[in-house]
C-alpha cells in the first residue's frame, strides 16, 4: 500500500502495479487520488506510446491499483510505503494511524528524502519493522531506491526490503 498519492505516491502506486502488485492507494481526498492515478496513467502511457505496453495491459495495470480514503484492506497487507508531505509532525502521526490498521508482521516505511527515520520510529509501537525506503524521483525514470535505517529496525527488516526492492 501507498499512503499519499501525489508525484512520488503516484509513481510508487505506478511501479507496483507495473511489477504485478496489486497497490492500495490512500490519501485524504478524492482530488489527492486523482492525482495519483494521473501519474501512474502518465507512466504507463509513456510504455503505450512506445509501444512497450498494450492498451489491455495499460487498462489491467491501471484498474490494480485501488485509490482509497480509508484503510480497508490494509489488513492483508506486506508493506506500507508512506509518501506524504515532508514534515514530521505529520509523519509520526500517519504512522501511529497507520499502525493499527495493519498486521504484526506488515512492515511500514517512509519515502522520507530529508527527515529522520530514527525520530519516525518513535512514534511506532514495534520500531523493529519500519525503515526509511526512498525512492528517487520520478520513479519510473529513477531505477533506484535506498534503505534507511534506525538504531531499532530489525535485520528481517532490512532483508525483506532489500527482497522487496529486487522484486520491484
Amino acid at each position: 500500500a501507498v499512503i499519499g498519492s501525489g508525484t512520488m505516491g503516484g509513481g510508487i502506486a505506478w511501479l507496483m502495479s507495473n511489477s504485478d502488485m496489486a497497490p492500495l492507494m490512500k490519501d485524504l481526498n478524492e482530488e489527492a487520488l486523482v492525482l495519483g492515478l494521473k501519474q501512474a496513467s502518465k507512466n504507463f502511457m509513456g510504455a503505450v506510446k512506445r509501444k512497450r505496453l498494450s492498451k489491455d495491459d495499460f487498462e489491467r495495470r491501471m484498474r490494480s491499483i485501488t485509490p482509497q480514503l480509508d484503510y480497508a484492506g490494509f489488513a492483508k497487507t506486506d508493506l506500507v510505503i508512506e509518501a506524504v508531505v515532508e514534515n514530521m509532525d505529520i509523519k509520526k502521526s500517519v504512522f501511529a494511524e497507520t499502525e493499527k490498521h495493519v498486521s504484526e508482521d506488515c512492515l511500514l516505511t517512509s519515502n522520507t528524502s530529508s527527515l529522520s527515520v530514527e525520530e519516525m520510529a518513535t512514534a511506532l509501537e514495534k520500531p523493529e519493522r519500519f525503515a526509511g525506503l526512498h525512492f528517487f524521483n520520478p520513479v519510473h525514470m529513477m531505477p533506484l531506491v535506498e534503505i534507511i535505517t534506525h538504531s531499532k529496525m530489525s535485520q528481517g527488516t532490512a532483508k525483506a526490503l532489500y527482497d522487496w526492492c529486487l522484486k520491484a
